[in-house]
């Protein structure tokens, strides 16, 4: 049973590219409902906030400018009633 789980379990949410200078690319593999990204640098501060109320597709391309971040490492967290992920950015 472990196979088969393991097999059919897709990761939610993967990003590209990383590192990334210009643009990152979110990709949800499902629909989402207030679904909050909040991208915070080093010292904790937020520098960006987006709340998605909802999308109507299985998968989500979202596309975020980095041109107002400074070349370092970032968390990005994604969070709704259903999901809570935290990933790795690295800025060039």
């Amino acid at each position: 049973p472990d196979v088969v789980q393991n097999a059919i379990k897709s990761e939610p949410i993967r990003m590209y590219p990383n590192p990334a200078k210009g643009q990152v690319n979110l990709v949800f593999n499902a629909i989402l409902k207030n679904t909050l990204i909040k991208i915070n640098d080093v010292l904790g501060q937020v520098v960006y906030t987006k709340l998605i109320e909802a999308t109507n597709s299985s998968e989500t391309i979202l596309p975020i400018s980095l041109q107002y971040l400074h070349a370092g490492m970032y968390v990005i967290t994604i969070q709704n009633e259903n999901l809570f992920q935290s990933l790795k950015l690295k800025v060039e």
